[in-house]
């Protein structure tokens, strides 16, 4: 017992060491911690073991329903239901695996915000059929974030163009990534953006891009990362975030890694 807890002891110091360190690379739990523990994805139970891990961000996807409720779920179903044209009220009737209702956003900026100034909340906002719903989704979660005053905690990602521009345009200075690939670096850059995230296979496969990224002041950010020889692919690298489903075998990769450069 006193050998686990001296364990214990020393991994959340190396833990505390690697978020003190804007150097060493960001572990994001993607859609929380959930894989080890047998939580549901994007729940509120897997987002707050994200943050007692000590993960420096916890991903989670934001959707929009038929009554402009933002609600966190990765699909555009939600066990049967197509979240885009169904009211808040039947979604929750619906309950996750671990018994909890569909979250709110309001909710994950509550959990996050209480006893913790460490976990960036990770957002993918995810696409709208309409310019008018891009547009309102992105003011709705930018207003919800300031009401919070957690603008500075959050990294917003995702695939449509339209949102993270708009973002941008009514936010300037938000930490916004693109994921998509149908942008040039040099692009992202001159329209505002701070980071660009590719899926791992990618950088591995364009490797200049990781130069040019740095050249042009991006951040670089990839995902999912679940094996340990490709998140030490990218940790020698320097990548300033990776993305995976095992945060807690990340988390270990990148504490090794920093305390071997001590």
């Amino acid at each position: 017992m006193i050998l686990i807890f001296a364990i214990s002891l020393y991994s959340s110091g190396c833990t505390q060491n690697i978020r003190d360190d804007e150097s060493a690379t960001k572990v994001i739990a993607h859609r929380g911690a959930w894989k080890e523990s047998g939580l549901p994805q994007n729940s509120l139970a897997s987002f707050r073991k994200a943050i007692n891990l000590g993960c420096n961000g916890s991903e989670f996807d934001v959707s929009m329903t038929v009554d402009d409720s933002l609600v966190i779920a990765h699909g555009p179903m939600h066990q049967g239901l197509r979240i885009a044209i169904t009211p808040y009220q039947e979604l929750i009737a619906k309950k996750l695996s671990n018994g909890e209702q569909l979250s709110t956003l309001r909710e994950f900026i509550a959990a996050g915000s209480y006893d913790n100034n460490y976990t960036t909340f990770i957002c993918e906002i995810k696409g709208q059929a309409t310019p008018e719903r891009k547009y309102r989704v992105a003011e709705k979660v930018i207003s919800h974030f300031k009401k919070a005053d957690l603008l500075d905690q959050v990294l917003f990602i995702g695939f449509d163009y339209e949102i993270m521009k708009h973002l941008i345009d009514i936010s300037p200075g938000v930490k916004v990534h693109y994921l998509g690939k149908n942008k040039t670096m040099n692009e992202l850059a001159s329209a505002g953006f701070s980071g660009v995230s590719y899926r791992y296979r990618y950088f591995q496969q364009h490797p200049e891009l990781i130069d040019l990224g740095r050249s042009l002041g991006l951040k670089l950010n990839t995902g999912t990362v679940n094996d340990s020889l490709v998140m030490d692919w990218f940790i020698t690298r320097g990548f300033d975030y990776i993305g995976t489903d095992e945060p807690e075998l990340l988390l270990r990769r990148v504490v090794n890694s920093h305390s071997q450069k001590e």
